[in-house]
């Protein structure tokens, strides 16, 4: 366990770290699951290189929506433009990172859509058939993640603190923090130990799983994805499958 010695601004914010037991990613998931807008950034092949870091985190302590080029930050109306706003929030809860950890240590999780190209030239609205309006921006900001590292079988939560503002008090939040989630990581971990469960999928689901988990060439990769799309195997809005990819907050 360490602390980050905080140096006045929130540029120079330091983290909370702790070292914890190892246990497989997919177990600490399901163990923040109920902590609400669960992000899972999983390798799932292990690679020195390729897939050597996995992150979970959940229950965000603020969201950037911007719908319709309008910013709202946890559903209020900012006013401002939406990328300088960003650029606002990035500077205002940014931290030192520490070396010899994975390189991900706390932050926002989220997606720009094809829609953003809207807030940087006048361009028309894509329209997708029985799709309904996607926001241009989506982050989550996250002020604990549980990191993996999947070739050293090592994990460690860190936490930041946010969005405690006084530095007389962030790292008794980021304790506080880092403590919540250890216990709900420790829920039934000696049982959670085997193998994952079997996720039900429907027919559909599992031809689309078929597809693109095996190793294509180019050519046979679109091919295959022209068979997805012509057959509309898309999982549905209940699906294990869909909250896994649309869960707030899916990527970095």
């Amino acid at each position: 366990m360490c602390d980050a010695t905080e140096k006045g601004e929130n540029l120079t914010r330091g983290l909370h770290v702790r070292e914890i037991a190892w246990l497989e990613p997919h177990i600490a998931a399901a163990r923040l699951r109920p902590l609400g807008e669960l992000a899972f950034l999983d390798s799932a092949m292990r690679h020195s290189t390729l897939g050597r870091y996995s992150y979970v985190t959940a229950a965000p302590f603020g969201r950037l929506v911007v719908e319709h080029g309008k910013s709202y930050w946890n559903g209020e109306h900012t006013g401002k433009d939406p990328l300088y706003e960003l650029a606002q929030l990035m500077r205002r809860f940014s931290h030192q990172s520490h070396n010899g950890l994975p390189p991900f240590q706390t932050g926002s999780i989220g997606f720009f859509s094809y829609e953003m190209g809207q807030l940087i030239e006048r361009v028309p609205r894509p329209a997708a058939a029985g799709v309904g309006p996607v926001p241009e921006i989506m982050l989550g900001f996250y002020d604990v993640v549980v990191a993996f590292d999947q070739i050293e079988n090592r994990a460690w939560i860190i936490s930041s603190g946010y969005p405690e503002k006084d530095l007389s008090s962030p790292l008794a939040r980021a304790r506080e923090r880092a403590a919540l989630i250890e216990a709900r990581l420790a829920l039934d971990v000696s049982r959670a130990r085997g193998p994952a469960p079997p996720i039900p999928r429907s027919a559909g689901a599992r031809t689309l799983n078929k597809i693109v988990t095996k190793l294509l060439s180019r050519v046979s990769y679109i091919t295959s994805w022209k068979e997805i799309y012509s057959r509309r195997m898309w999982p549905s809005a209940s699906s294990p499958i869909f909250h896994l990819a649309m869960i707030p907050g899916p990527s970095i």
